[in-house]
């Protein structure tokens, strides 16, 4: 396993990788794939916002799209 954090990076076992994320450390698999993310990682709180609000709108538009297409599916089996 890896831990990075900035421009370092460590190799550690699976018994450290909790320190690790403590300390501020993503920690990867040895195929490189995500294990964990630091627990000290944040986002801005408008960055939070626009991106709720985007999957908002998505979530919207979907709703509407499956709406009517429930309705052609009905007017269809009539």
């Amino acid at each position: 396993m890896r831990a990075k954090k900035d421009n370092k990076v460590y190799d550690i076992d699976q018994s450290q990788a909790k320190i690790y994320m403590n300390q501020g450390f993503d920690v990867y698999n040895d195929d490189g794939s995500l294990f964990g993310y630091a627990a000290t990682k944040t986002i801005k709180y408008s960055e939070h916002m626009r991106i709720v609000g985007e999957l908002k709108s998505k979530l919207d538009n979907a709703e509407k799209a499956l709406k009517a297409a429930e309705k052609m599916a009905n007017s269809d089996s009539k």
